[in-house]
């Protein structure tokens, strides 16, 4: 899986956590960038991301992404070291 695709399926997760369409969610979005985005709906969002996914994202990575981007990478990298 190349890393559009995963950003494509990961901004899923994200606009119907935070009932937003999927295009307002860019690689640079902050959690400051969208309304309701603090940590509860980021454990929701981490969640739906595992279960999108298939993978158990490393929490202490999960926790320190600075934005969507960071998330991307993450998931692409967790992604890879379970082939």
């Amino acid at each position: 899986m190349d890393r559009q695709e995963i950003f494509e399926r990961a901004r899923t997760v994200m606009a119907r956590v935070f009932n937003v369409p999927a295009d307002s969610i860019i690689e640079t979005t902050r959690a400051v960038d969208v309304k309701g985005w603090d940590s509860l709906t980021h454990l929701i969002v981490l969640t739906g991301i595992e279960k999108k996914f298939d993978v158990e994202l490393p929490m202490d990575k999960a926790h320190s992404a600075q934005n969507v981007g960071d998330l991307v990478t993450l998931i692409g990298e967790t992604l890879a070291s379970q082939q």
